[in-house]
C-alpha cells in the first residue's frame, strides 16, 4: 500500500523525496509504530553510515560531473568516441554500461549527460534517453564482481564468484538485447558531425583516454584498491580543480548545482522509506506471507527476491534479506550457481521497477520525465529477462 501511495503522489507531481517520506509515514502508521517509533526511525536514517555514504557520494559525483562538463571533458569524450565508433547508438549503450562498473547510484547520474550528448540528432524522446541510461548501466550488475549484492550472494551461499558469474553471463546478453528495441526503435542513427581533415585513430584514442581519465582513476581506486566510491572521488576532484583552477564565480555556480535541495531531500526520503520498511517489520511480514503460499521452489526463488527488491530498490539489501530465508527453507545444498543466479535476476528485475531505486529516480530527475512512464518502458524488457532466466536457469 505504501508503494502505491508513493506512485500516486509522484504522478501528482509531488517531489520524489516528499513522496517517499509520505509513503514511509503511511507504512509506519499502518504498522502501529507511533510518533516515538517514527521519530526514532527518522533519527536512525539521518545518522546512518549508509545514508551519509550515499548522500556524500551523490554530491561528489555531481561535483565531478560539473567539473567535467564545465571544462569540456564530456564533449571531448563524446567527440573522440565518435571518431572511433561512428554510430552514436553504440555510445548510448557503451557509456552507461562502462559507468556501471562504478557500484554507486552516482554512476547513473554521471552517465546521464553523456547519454544526453550522445543522443543529439537521434530524435529520441527524453523518456527513451532516461530508459537507455538506466537500463544499460544495470547490465553490469550481472557481470561485475564489485557489486555488494554479488559479494553477499557468494558469501551466504558459499559459491565461488566465478561459477555465479558464468550462470549470469547469458542474462547480461539477454538483458542487453531486450533493451535495444525499447531504446532505439524509430531512433535515427545520429552519426557524429563530419570531422574536418583526416581522422587519426591514434589521436582519437589519446583524446578518449584523457577525457575518460578521471572516471578510470575512480574505477581503479574502487576496484583495485577497494576504496569506497565516496573516498575515491575526493582525490580525483581535487586533482581536476588543481588542473583547471576554477574561478570563484565558477565555484559558486558549481556549488549551486551540486547542493541541489531536490537531490538531497530525495536521497533522505528514500533512505527514510527503507529504514521504515525495516523498522515496521514489513520484510518479515512479506517473508511469512510468501512462506504460507506454498509456491513451487523455482517460483519462490524468483518471487521472494523480486518482491523484496520491489520494496527496497537495493540489490545488496535484498540479497541480505531474501537469501537467508530461501536457504532456511530449502537448505544450503539447493543453492547451486543456477539457482543463486535465478534469485539474483529476480532481485534485480524487482528493484528496476520501483520508485525506491535511487539510480532510477536520479536518472528520471536529470531528464525531467515522468517516473511512471519510464517504469512502464522498463517493464517489458524486465519481464523478458525474467522469463529467460526461468527458462535457462530453473
Amino acid at each position: 500500500m505504501s508503494l502505491a501511495v508513493v506512485v500516486v503522489l509522484i504522478r501528482l507531481r509531488l517531489p520524489n523525496g516528499l513522496a517517499m517520506s509520505a509513503g514511509a509515514l503511511v507504512m509506519a502508521f499502518a504498522s502501529g509504530m507511533g510518533i516515538a517509533g517514527i521519530t526514532r526511525t527518522a533519527w536512525n536514517t539521518l545518522k546512518s553510515l549508509q545514508t551519509v555514504s550515499i548522500l556524500g557520494t551523490m554530491l561528489l559525483v555531481m561535483a565531478l560531473e560539473s567539473l567535467m562538463t564545465k571544462y569540456g571533458l564530456i564533449d571531448r569524450l563524446i567527440a573522440s568516441l565518435g571518431k572511433l565508433i561512428p554510430d552514436k547508438r553504440a555510445h548510448m549503450v557503451i557509456l552507461p554500461a562502462f559507468m556501471g562498473l562504478l557500484p554507486s547510484a552516482g554512476g547513473a547520474l554521471l552517465s546521464c549527460p553523456m547519454v544526453d550528448k550522445a543522443s543529439d540528432g537521434s530524435g529520441m524522446s527524453p523518456e527513451k534517453k532516461a530508459f537507455t541510461n538506466f537500463w544499460f548501466r544495470h547490465i553490469m550488475e550481472f557481470i561485475a564482481p564489485v557489486y555488494t549484492a554479488l559479494i553477499i550472494l557468494t558469501q551466504l551461499t558459499g559459491l565461488p564468484m566465478a561459477s555465479v558469474l558464468r550462470s549470469l553471463l547469458p542474462m547480461a546478453a539477454i538483458a542487453t538485447l531486450a533493451g535495444l528495441p525499447v531504446s532505439f526503435t524509430k531512433a535515427r542513427k545520429a552519426e557524429p558531425a563530419a570531422v574536418t581533415g583526416k581522422a587519426r585513430p591514434a589521436g582519437a584514442v589519446k583524446d578518449l583516454a584523457l577525457s575518460f581519465a578521471p572516471i578510470v582513476v575512480v574505477l581503479v581506486l574502487v576496484i583495485a584498491f577497494g576504496l569506497s566510491p565516496m573516498v575515491a572521488l575526493v582525490p580525483v576532484i581535487l586533482a581536476l580543480a588543481a588542473i583547471f583552477r576554477p574561478s570563484g564565480k565558477d565555484l559558486r555556480e558549481m556549488a549551486v548545482k551540486v547542493l541541489n535541495p531536490g537531490i538531497i531531500t530525495m536521497v533522505l526520503g528514500i533512505m527514510f522509506y527503507k529504514e521504515t520498511l525495516s523498522a515496521s517489520g514489513g520484510i518479515a511480514a512479506l517473508a511469512e506471507a510468501f512462506t504460507s503460499l506454498g509456491l513451487p521452489v523455482r517460483a519462490m526463488i524468483v518471487a521472494l527476491p523480486f518482491s523484496v527488491g520491489l520494496l527496497t530498490g537495493m540489490s545488496s539489501v535484498t540479497m541480505a534479506l531474501a537469501l537467508p530465508i530461501l536457504i532456511s527453507m530449502y537448505g544450503q545444498g539447493a543453492m547451486t550457481p543456477h539457482v543463486a543466479a535465478l534469485a539474483y535476476v529476480g532481485c534485480n528485475m524487482g528493484m528496476n521497477l520501483t520508485p525506491t531505486h535511487l539510480c532510477l529516480v536520479l536518472t528520471v530527475g536529470y531528464f525531467k520525465v515522468d517516473l511512471v512512464k519510464v517504469i512502464g518502458m522498463i517493464f517489458v524488457p524486465a519481464m523478458v529477462t525474467l522469463a529467460a532466466a526461468l527458462l535457462i536457469l530453473a
